[in-house]
């Protein structure tokens, strides 16, 4: 199977560790976390959910635009705040506009750090993702 990347160039080894964690044995099934830096929230959805379609076992820091517990619940359900879990993959949620704009980046930032943090002593990802090269990246390098 030829993906187009070179076996030594950065998107190569991010192809191989994704098709890895996608097509592996059941033994073999990789943990992600995916540190998102978008406060769109993700289709409830599954036809229109990017990873639930993948069959990763990924966790997901993601501050969401809401201001309230009950504007999550409303979209996905009763207790599906601050967790929300579709198959295998568990969104975790921070409410970003609940704060003005100054202290929304700080929250946000010991947010990434923090949960990061704890998901990772309860037991460690094999591979971090982030998307952006700010805060998200500077969060997945003090995580890792």
């Amino acid at each position: 199977h030829h993906t187009g990347y070179e076996h030594g160039s950065p998107c190569g080894l991010l192809y191989g560790t994704l098709a890895r964690a996608i097509h592996g044995g059941p033994g073999e099934r990789m943990r992600i976390l995916y540190i998102h830096h978008n406060v769109v929230p993700p289709s409830p959805d599954p036809g229109r959910n990017r990873f639930l379609g993948m069959g990763l076992e990924c966790d997901i820091l993601q501050p969401i635009w809401f201001r309230k517990r009950e504007e999550v619940e409303q979209l996905y359900g009763p207790g599906s705040y601050p967790l929300c879990t579709l198959g295998r993959v568990r969104y975790h949620w921070y409410l970003a506009f609940r704060h003005g704009r100054p202290r929304r980046k700080l929250s946000a930032l010991w947010f990434y750090l923090s949960r990061g943090l704890r998901l990772y002593r309860e037991r460690r990802f094999d591979c971090m993702v982030t998307y952006s090269h700010m805060m998200t990246r500077v969060c997945g390098a003090i995580l890792k």
